[in-house]
């Protein structure tokens, strides 16, 4: 701001009057009394050239007795503080209750400052996805869904825009006189599919391995899934099917390496062609049955990563005028 602008606006501050608490006798009322106050102090800090204080004090003024006089007042302080956005905001707060025929130069200067203020003014127009993501413009929400436009002075401001599951951006902008300042922002998701991979310690003929009944790879496979639950099964002939349940989540990495074991019983008709063998057969199988729910109770006690034997679970997070009277 020019120093003749200055000087005018100091001249204007000194010519700050205080206002009457009502009719002779009438008891005051206690928010005018304070509303005075406020307004009286906020001429004196005027006087002295302190802009912000005196705004501070109109403003207090204005929220406890709504009158145009102390708008008009805060507009100046604001306007001497180049401050133009909120003085547009003091400005047509007065136009809306002045009185055209009895505010006469004053008005005429309120129409001049907000047309200067308004030719002053930049503005912001940011565009986001995903469309609900909140935007801040210096510390005060933007609010809306998708685009978002406001009024900035000139000078520097920051915008961030933040979402649920999302990396949160910080965009520093210039703005100019009468420029409008447009930026696109898509935020990128910090909640990405997890990875399966799955590995055989063993490579069988014939072998499938499936994610959720779905043919994936023979001897590995590596895939990228969605959060949640999961089944991974491996085939091969003459082998147990080996079944896993597994639970994923967002950004996840899971190794399993499975291992076939020991080929079934098996290998010929020579069991169904002599009868004898029945009984070996049924003898053999308990065995076999009972040492496998021995083995596998061990084994779960000291699988690696909480998994059984032949399991081996790898787990890791990837990283995410003159002012007036009363």
């Amino acid at each position: 701001m020019s120093a003749l602008t200055r000087a005018w606006l100091l001249a204007v501050c000194l010519l700050i009057p205080s206002f009457a608490l009502g009719q002779e006798g009438d008891a005051p009322d206690p928010d005018t009394v304070e509303a005075r106050a406020h307004f009286d102090r906020g001429r004196g800090l005027a006087e002295q050239r302190r802009f912000s204080e005196a705004a501070e004090a109109f403003r207090q003024s204005l929220a406890l007795v709504d009158r145009p006089t102390t708008a008009y007042n805060l507009a100046l302080c604001y306007y001497a503080l180049e401050r133009y956005v909120e003085a547009i905001e003091a400005l047509d707060r007065y136009r809306e209750q002045a009185d055209i025929a009895t505010e006469g130069e004053a008005y005429v200067e309120a129409q001049r400052m907000l047309a200067h203020a308004q030719r002053a003014v930049a503005e912001v127009h940011v565009d986001v996805i995903p469309a609900d993501a909140s935007v801040m413009l210096d510390g005060h929400a933007l609010e809306g869904s998708g685009a978002r436009t406001a009024r900035v002075n000139p000078g520097s401001h920051v915008i961030r825009v933040e979402a649920d599951g999302h990396a949160p951006q910080l965009i520093e902008v210039e703005a100019e006189p009468g420029v409008t300042l447009r930026r696109a922002v898509q935020l990128v998701s910090t909640r990405n599919p997890a990875r399966l991979e799955v590995s055989l310690l063993e490579e069988v003929a014939g072998t499938q391995i499936l994610v959720d009944g779905e043919e994936v790879g023979t001897t590995s496979a590596r895939l990228e899934l969605a959060p949640g639950e999961h089944t991974v099964s491996v085939m091969a002939p003459d082998r147990e099917t080996v079944v896993r349940p597994v639970v994923l989540e967002h950004n996840q990495h899971l190794r399993l390496d499975l291992d076939l074991g020991d080929s079934t019983l098996g290998g010929g008709t020579i069991f169904l062609e002599e009868p004898i063998f029945w009984g070996v057969v049924g003898a053999t199988v308990a065995a076999v049955g009972a040492g496998i729910l021995i083995g596998w109770a061990a084994d779960e006690a000291n699988g690696p990563s909480g998994g059984s034997t032949g399991v081996v679970l790898d787990a890791g997070m990837m990283p995410q005028g003159a002012m007036i009277t009363w």
